[in-house]
């Protein structure tokens, strides 16, 4: 099974190749699984600072990895490996984005599920 990293890898590819095309940005959003990457293998000290650093500058844990944006609208997608779940913190923020202040927000497994919502939108006319 593919990564999680490799499926997100795939994703930026693909949205990369129609970002003009279509008009549309997108970003990552580099969040606690970035944060836990950069902090491997420092001592305890020094991880305990970089956390709290990086929540003073914003990081929200469970914050979707990808966000589009459209005509100006936002999108956010949620990359996850086929069968695993949402945590906590994901959900507790899928829920305020979609519910609260009505942001679509999408867990995603492949690029086909990202071309499929796309077409689903139908904001992309002609969506290939």
């Amino acid at each position: 099974m593919k990564k999680e990293s490799v499926i997100q890898q795939e994703i930026v590819a693909y949205l990369s190749s129609i970002a003009q095309q279509y008009n549309f940005v997108f970003f990552a959003i580099p969040n606690e699984g970035f944060m836990v990457a950069a902090m491997y293998g420092m001592e305890k000290k020094k991880r305990y600072a970089m956390k709290t650093h990086f929540k003073k500058m914003g990081l929200t844990p469970g914050m979707p990895d990808l966000c589009l944006l459209h005509e100006g609208r936002a999108y956010m997608f949620e990359v996850k490996r086929p069968g695993e779940k949402l945590t906590n913190a994901q959900e507790n923020i899928h829920e305020l984005l979609n519910d609260k202040i009505n942001v679509p927000s999408f867990v995603v497994n492949s690029v086909d599920d990202v071309k499929n919502i796309l077409e689903d939108l139908v904001i992309f006319p002609g969506w290939a």
